[in-house]
């Protein structure tokens, strides 16, 4: 009999030190493994975990950031509020403090947001071996997720500068997700002379239920109770289930021969419940084939101890989300409207991706992993508009291909192996490019209801993540045919403005010309300010930048010295850009830093109107798109190791093998121009994905954190 187990403990502060809301997690694991007899073996593994945090103002929850940097420098936020026992107070001055509706302190500090969160892992295996050669393995394992989240606001809060005080709110959310999976499998490894056969067969089978209520309520006549049955407010009230089943079939075969050429060929077929009615079967394949070059009896390079060229070909699916084959409505005033039209004949995404790389070691010290990969999406899920005389808004389609390329090198150096001290650098460099090569339907533009804030176009011949907006002037290009540039200049931000005959962009405090306008060829135009493209310029609508970077890179080191590690990890990007959102809002009420004019010599001063003119009514425009580059001090750890030999004979007698104290912090520092809190930032609003949708929009930076890690080993 063989068993292992393990308990962790975390407790890990938020980024908001005001409120004492730490994530609290508890874990543990029990495995088992049990021999029967000589040909039958079974295992038992098992983990649970419980975890406690607060949702306010953590993660995605971006209401105390927005607020906050709204809000003026002298505002003094944590003034106690002496007609309001445990509030804060209004500013206290009537300053205009744009679209900060009351003290974000105050919500804080009185908003109780928080989950509860438990998961079981269970699984179950039993491998029969009728033969040496022969193995039969059954699996059965079951994933369960409870979550409680629930969120309070007492009522009474004042907003500033208004009478009128917040009502309160609660609101009760229950989730579960529970994924039962099953599986058997023949294997039949075999070896004929220096040919050696690895043989697979496989059926899988998966189930996934996901379930929810949820109960909002308001209008709290006190505080502190914290009981939906006291609201007075007509309760919202929703719920969902969602059942999803899955099943599959694998036919494996791998092969070595004279430990020198390897192959790997697969078939597969998958059918699943979120396949459109008539597309319920898809079938996918996979070979790779690899070479073991300096095993080969004339290869004479002693310094180059593996030479490994290899290619691979696959297929895969990406499955089409619950709801996006079925007709959806919402109700509105108790009446039903279409919103998504249904597609019986949605079909899985269809990737093919081709891989050709090398691998080597030279001189057992220095290894080498490139490789360049092509890959082709058809069939690509698109939630595409539709007209108006469908009834419908949109509707999920197969409608589009796109193809990345991709290149990837990494390098690991053994640059001092001696005993006592070991140092070893990594270093790992790459690209990708995705870009639309097929849209099966009119263009169409992904932006968030209500705003103008990011314009991702979905076009053929585009990249994936390209953001589109309008373009401040920057030459006298961009002017009307037939203005004279003369009476134009471009100044230190790099904008075209108009400054008069004779006159410099240098020119508005000195002789007292901003707040003037001028008039060019039929155009007024403010004095030293941004100019917009007229409306049948090229100009009014043009890609301002896209997520994907152009290189991505890391650098990580790791020595061991005797009993003490150190190591850390540097990682980078270059060539994405960001829509700041959070920048652009900010610059319609005055808030943005960059109109701090403090220690700019009075002739590169702007007044503050020249920021508010970038903001133009939250449309989006180039001067909000920024360089995303950035390099990282991602980890930093320190570790002390006591092997055996090093424990006290009293701690051995424990059973104790070995012990580690491990101190890690991570994010240390950032180097970057981007005017944000954070490059690393994205939403899944726009294309699903944080990664396609870099856009700011006050999420929570990554922040700053110190841990240690105890671990013992037995």
């Amino acid at each position: 009999t063989q068993y292992f187990i393990s308990g962790a403990y975390t407790n890990e502060e938020g980024p908001i030190t005001i409120q004492d809301a730490p994530m609290i997690q508890g874990s543990t694991r029990l495995n088992l493994k049990q021999a029967v007899n000589d040909k039958l073996t079974v295992s038992m593994t098992s983990y649970f975990s419980d975890r406690d945090r607060s949702l306010y103002g953590e993660g995605g929850e971006s209401y105390f950031l927005r607020r906050l940097t709204f809000l003026t420098a002298q505002a003094n936020l944590l003034a106690e509020d002496p007609n309001e026992p445990g509030g804060y107070s209004h500013i206290g001055e009537s300053i205009d403090v744009g679209n900060a509706a009351e003290n974000p302190v105050n919500r804080l500090v009185n908003t109780d947001h928080t989950e509860d969160r438990s998961r079981f892992l269970g699984g179950f295996d039993a491998t029969y071996s009728p033969f040496r050669w022969l193995k039969v393995i059954g699996n059965v394992s079951i994933d369960r997720i409870d979550i409680d989240e629930s969120y309070y606001q007492r009522p009474g809060l004042s907003r500033l500068f208004k009478t009128v005080k917040t009502l309160g709110s609660m609101r009760q959310e229950d989730r579960l997700r529970q994924e039962f999976n099953a599986s058997l499998t023949l294997a039949a490894n075999r070896q004929f002379g220096d040919l050696t056969m690895r043989n697979r067969v496989r059926w899988l089978m998966e189930t996934l239920d996901n379930s929810g209520s949820e109960v909002r309520v308001s209008e709290l006549p006190v505080g502190g109770v914290h009981s939906l049955g006291v609201a007075t407010g007509t309760p919202q009230i929703n719920s969902y289930s969602e059942s999803i089943r899955s099943e599959g079939l694998f036919l494996i075969n791998q092969f070595t021969y004279k430990d020198k050429y390897v192959g790997d060929f697969l078939v597969r077929q998958d059918g699943s419940s979120l396949f459109g009615a008539d597309e319920r079967w898809q079938n996918y394949g996979r070979v790779s084939m690899a070479w073991r070059v300096a095993q080969e009896p004339w290869f004479n390079v002693d310094w180059i101890d593996e030479l490994k060229p290899r290619f691979s070909i696959g297929t895969s699916g990406g499955r089409p989300r619950f709801d996006a084959q079925y007709q959806t409505y919402a109700i509105s005033s108790g009446q039903l409207i279409p919103t998504t039209l249904g597609n019986k004949s949605l079909k899985p995404e269809l990737a093919t991706e081709q891989e050709i790389g090398i691998d080597m070691v030279i001189a057992q010290r220095l290894k080498i992993v490139a490789s360049l990969v092509d890959m082709k999406v058809e069939d690509q899920l698109l939630l595409v508009p539709l007209p108006s005389s469908t009834g419908f808004e949109s509707q999920w389609k197969n409608a589009g291909t796109i193809e990345t390329d991709t290149w990837e090198v990494g390098i690991e150096a053994l640059i001092v192996d001696r005993p006592g001290l070991q140092w070893t650098t990594r270093v790992n460099l790459d690209k990708s490019e995705s870009i639309i090569t097929e849209l099966n339907t009119p263009s169409f533009e992904i932006t968030t209801p209500g705003y103008s804030r990011a314009r991702m176009m979905v076009q053929e011949g585009e990249k994936v993540g390209a953001f589109y907006g309008f373009q401040w002037l920057e030459s006298c290009d961009g002017l009307k045919e037939g203005s004279s540039c003369d009476e134009f200049d471009v100044n230190d931000m790099g904008h075209l403005v108009y400054v008069g005959a004779g006159n410099s962009w240098k020119d508005g405090k000195a002789k007292d010309l901003w707040g003037t306008k001028g008039t060019v060829n039929g155009r007024t135009y403010d004095w030293g300010h941004p100019i917009r493209p007229d409306s049948d310029s090229p100009l009014i609508f043009t890609k301002l930048g896209d997520s994907q970077p152009d290189l991505n890179a890391s650098l990580s080191q790791d020595i061991q010295w005797g009993n003490v590690g150190i190591s850390f990890l540097l990682d980078g990007e270059w060539g994405a850009s960001i829509y700041n959102f959070s920048h652009h809002w900010q610059s319609r009420d005055w808030h943005n830093k960059i109109a701090d004019m403090r220690g700019v010599p009075d002739a590169e001063k702007k007044p503050i109107s020249y920021f508010s003119a970038l903001q133009y009514r939250n449309n989006a425009n180039s001067f909000f798109a920024e360089d995303a580059d950035y390099v990282k001090l991602r980890e930093v750890s320190v570790r002390y190791i006591m092997y055996e030999d090093d424990l006290p004979d009293i701690v051995r007698r424990t059973g104790i093998k070995q012990a580690t104290i491990n101190l890690i912090g991570r994010n240390l520092k950032t180097w970057t121009d981007y005017l944000g809190f954070d490059p690393e930032v994205g939403t899944d609003t726009y294309g699903g994905s944080a990664v396609v949708g870099r856009v700011d929009e006050w999420a929570i930076p990554n922040y700053r954190s110190f841990g240690i890690d105890v671990e013992v080993v037995f």
